[in-house]
């Protein structure tokens, strides 16, 4: 167990969930207690709780903890507070509750996504010769060979 830290008991928890008519869905390591889409708090699944995290959604008020950016992690954004007594933790996890359901789906923005390139015409014996030409003119001011493949005088080999 954490110094510092005053858990409560996780029916205490569950009770104030089920007086919202909030489901408490068992998870691996936590209960999942969702609001709108994308509004979630989960409760450690443990006998004495010592960790809530809220997730999707900010709450104003006393008794959470905001985490910094490398603390974060998914939507999780703030936990309770469990240096302040279990009383007070447990009022603030049922004003964190009564906030999350006032709360309207969370609108998640999609991440831009690159267009497309377009096609390319298929390469004619014109633009493979083209190529193959400019190859071999950099190759000759670079004084470097070239692969008898890219060699501006080897055959063309048909479009795969």
């Amino acid at each position: 167990m954490k110094k510092n830290t005053n858990y409560v008991q996780s029916t205490a928890c569950l009770a104030i969930c089920e007086a919202r008519n909030l489901k408490a869905v068992e998870q691996a390591g936590f209960y999942k207690v969702s609001g709108a889409k994308g509004r979630n708090v989960y409760i450690a699944k443990t006998k004495q709780v010592g960790r809530i995290d809220i997730s999707g959604f900010l709450f104003d008020g006393p008794g959470v903890t905001n985490l910094s950016e490398g603390e974060k992690f998914g939507a999780v954004g703030q936990q309770l507070d469990f240096s302040r007594t279990p009383e007070e933790t447990l009022t603030t996890l049922g004003a964190v509750l009564d906030h999350m359901l006032t709360l309207d789906a969370r609108v998640i923005e999609k991440k831009s996504v690159a267009p497309k390139a377009a096609p390319q015409a298929p390469e004619t014996d014109e633009t493979k010769k083209a190529r193959r030409a400019l190859i071999a003119k950099v190759a000759r001011e670079k004084n470097v060979e070239v692969s008898p493949a890219l060699n501006d005088e080897a055959p063309l080999l048909p479009a795969a």
